[in-house]
């Protein structure tokens, strides 16, 4: 299946207005690897609609590129991009000892979902894991959630240095 050109993603799929990827000043960017153009579109959908911006990258090559030249709050991976995997943009970003990318928040999104996988992206540096399929309720609050967290700590860090 092939990606939609960026100007088709800022249709919303519900209404086909053009809405979606209104710039709000305020808002917190997030940054979707995820090579499935539908589950991409659902991501950032939902993401926008919850007030966030939303960048999408459909290979892990793009997902690094995009990740250097801006870091975002939180970045949504899934383990089985082309190019180059999420395990490997994974380990990757957490090389980069003492840089914002190696602190930054990493929710994984992936069908190979269970409890070992977690443990062992845990241990390289993911803070959640959602399976396929995933509720969106689930997906937006969990997105809250380490993005508040990840604020609270950078503030603490903040105050401690």
């Amino acid at each position: 299946m092939e990606m939609q050109m960026e100007h088709e993603l800022a249709r919303c799929p519900i209404c086909s207005d053009d809405h979606r990827h209104e710039r709000r000043d305020e808002a917190v960017r997030v940054l979707v690897a995820e090579d499935d153009p539908c589950i991409a579109n659902l991501i950032a959908y939902n993401l926008e609609q919850a007030g966030y911006e939303v960048e999408i990258a459909a290979d892990g090559g793009e997902a690094l590129r995009r990740l250097r030249e801006a870091p975002p709050a939180l970045l949504v991976l899934d383990l089985l991009l082309p190019l180059q995997s999420g395990w490997q943009v994974l380990r990757q970003i957490r090389a980069h000892e003492g840089t914002r990318l190696a602190r930054l928040p990493v929710l994984i999104v992936t069908a190979l979902a269970c409890e070992r996988l977690e443990r062992d992206l845990e241990r390289i540096g993911a803070q959640r894991l959602l399976g396929k399929p995933f509720s969106v309720q689930v997906l937006c609050a969990t997105v809250h959630e380490l993005i508040a967290r990840s604020e609270d700590s950078a503030r603490v860090g903040a105050r401690c240095a």
